[in-house]
């Protein structure tokens, strides 16, 4: 969490929003990409996990809903490390350029960032 909240400074910084905007991406970044996002996320891979991913599902062995919020989290953390320190120094040309280039280059960070997500939520369940 401590990454997330200076990370999120950093880029309200280089975005050059006030203090009180800086402190919004921050508290929006933990509380609702991180916890609010991560809840829902979660419920949904427990509801799978146990309805789709047991070998035998007529044992009362189930998958249990904390598991699956930490297995969001630890692939959260990364992608949105990758996120926020991958375009970083491409924050201000992204915002004024329209170009192909810039466009390609941040589609393809969130590309790496979520396949290492599907990548760490496929180690977790496995």
């Amino acid at each position: 969490m401590v990454f997330l909240v200076v990370s999120s400074i950093i880029i309200g910084v280089v975005l050059g929003m006030g203090f009180f905007g800086i402190v919004k991406l921050v508290i929006w970044v933990v509380l609702v990409d991180c916890v609010l996002v991560g809840l829902l996320i979660s419920t949904i891979y427990w509801y799978i996990a146990n309805r789709h991913l047991i070998a035998n599902p007529k044992s009362s062995i189930d998958v249990e809903w904390a598991y699956c919020f930490d297995v969001h989290l630890n692939a959260v953390l990364p992608l949105l490390a990758i996120l926020h320190v991958g375009q970083l120094p491409f924050f201000n040309t992204f915002a004024v350029t329209t170009s192909y280039l810039y466009c390609l280059i941040g589609n393809t960070v969130w590309a790496i960032a979520v396949g290492y997500y599907i990548y760490i939520l496929f180690l977790g369940f496995s």
